[in-house]
């Protein structure tokens, strides 16, 4: 087989643009990332707790705040303002926990090691 420079072009500028554009999909890729890392970052460390809640109720199957109220033992009235304000006791917090079929844990993590102290 005889290849003449055009050939030979040809095959250098097809080289070209493949690894042109996989650079591109790469770049693409990384950019998605940062910007997944960052949305996942901003909604799940910048939360209340009264946000944390409200996902949970979704996503344990849309359970509304009314009956919460009532899982809890409480008034809908007092549960709203304390969503409101995010202003909930600990042990209110296990309730919730509990009428979401769920267990509540708190850790205290050490900035060094990052794992939990105790």
């Amino acid at each position: 087989i005889q290849i003449c420079s055009f050939d030979v072009y040809i095959i250098n500028l097809f080289t070209y643009y493949v690894n042109n554009l996989i650079n591109f999909f790469n770049n693409f890729l990384l950019f998605f990332i940062a910007i997944f890392s960052f949305f996942v970052y901003y909604v799940f460390m910048t939360m209340n707790i009264s946000e944390y809640i409200d996902l949970c109720l979704v996503k344990k199957g849309k359970l509304s705040h009314a009956e919460l109220a009532r899982l809890t033992d409480q008034s809908p009235q007092v549960l709203f303002k304390k969503f409101k304000n995010s202003t909930f006791k600990l042990a209110e917090l296990e309730k919730i926990a509990a009428a979401l079929g769920a267990r509540l844990e708190i850790k205290f993590i050490d900035n060094e090691t990052n794992k939990p102290i105790i």
